[in-house]
């Protein structure tokens, strides 16, 4: 007896896309809006469908971490959130 199992490829996870279509990986520096500002974060997680987004500095009335849409983010270089983090430490 031969047992073959079948995969439905529509349910394998696709790569996550940012706003220019660039690969959106865990650790990498984004930007995101969210109560008409605009916010810098780190993505922690790649869910399904939707990013979680732990912020870098923070409104005290906001929480840490939100959950955003892949297309709603935008990649920054890491040289230059290199010199915003010792600019802002």
């Amino acid at each position: 007896m031969n047992i073959v199992k079948t995969v439905n490829m529509s349910k394998l996870l696709q790569p996550k896309l940012d706003l220019l279509g660039r690969e959106l990986i865990p650790g990498q520096f984004v930007t995101f809006c969210q109560s008409n500002r605009l916010f810098i974060g780190r993505i922690k997680k790649v869910g399904k469908k939707m990013l979680k987004v732990q912020r870098l500095k923070t409104i005290k009335y906001l929480s840490d971490e939100v959950n955003k849409y892949p297309e709603d983010c935008f990649i920054i270089d890491e040289k230059l959130m290199t010199w915003w983090l010792i600019k802002n430490a």
